[in-house]
């Protein structure tokens, strides 16, 4: 099989992009992660209460583990070849600041046909009841 036609049928996750709107009226942008999401993740990583990482990984990660320059290059750069990654993307109308408020990414497996599906939330910062969840599905 020619690898540069098997490459070139894959999709592009730097082209998906789709508004939706809020509960609250407000709208986000979700779309494809890329490497200039960098310094939002962290900001996302810091909002996230102990509870949240615990249900997300399945046990204890620090913040600085979380926010590691090298780990966050490897999330935001995924291989379209292994997994994808999607990013909630909340501007604040005030200030026009973009905060990521979810991510979801859906990972192979390393036994055919198998996946692992993981999504983390934020409530947008102008819910009077901010809440976090968690969701992972092997």
């Amino acid at each position: 099989m020619d690898t540069a036609a098997s490459e070139s049928s894959l999709p592009s996750q730097t082209h998906f992009k789709s508004c939706w709107k809020l509960d609250d009226g407000s709208n986000a942008v979700i779309r494809s992660i890329c490497p200039a999401d960098e310094q939002l993740m962290i900001k996302f990583h810091e909002t996230l209460s102990e509870d949240s990482v615990q249900l997300r990984y399945f046990h204890a990660i620090a913040l600085d583990s979380r926010t590691a320059h090298q780990r966050l290059t490897r999330i935001c750069s995924p291989d379209l070849n292994r997994e994808i990654v999607l990013v909630a993307e909340y501007k604040d109308p005030s200030s026009g600041e973009g905060q990521i408020i979810a991510v979801a990414r859906l990972s192979k497996a390393n036994k055919a046909n198998e996946a692992e599906f993981a999504l983390l939330w934020l409530a947008i910062p102008s819910n009077t009841s901010a809440w976090e969840q968690s969701c992972c599905v092997c």
